[in-house]
């Protein structure tokens, strides 16, 4: 089984892996690295889970802005004002 090594692709696109996928290359000591990053230039959040829970809306976006350095968008409110 191949271990201890560095995964390097083009751009993180090419990387859309699941976490237990990412944490079974940890265990191998497989790195991961992008000759290309792409910034994380803002968050979008919506409200309003799968299985029908929503959380306010004020908070939640309050409380992501505090935690992050980038605009978070709510994408509900932004769908309302441009449609």
């Amino acid at each position: 089984m191949m271990s201890d090594f560095t995964l390097v692709c083009d751009d993180a696109t090419k990387l859309l892996i699941k976490s237990n996928e990412y944490d079974a290359l940890h265990k191998l000591n497989i790195d991961l690295s992008v000759v290309h990053p792409c910034p994380l230039v803002c968050v979008t959040i919506n409200p309003w889970s799968s299985d029908g829970r929503h959380y306010p809306i004020e908070t939640f976006l309050k409380e992501m802005k505090a935690s992050i350095g980038i605009p978070v968008f709510n994408v509900l409110s932004e769908e309302e004002n441009h449609v």
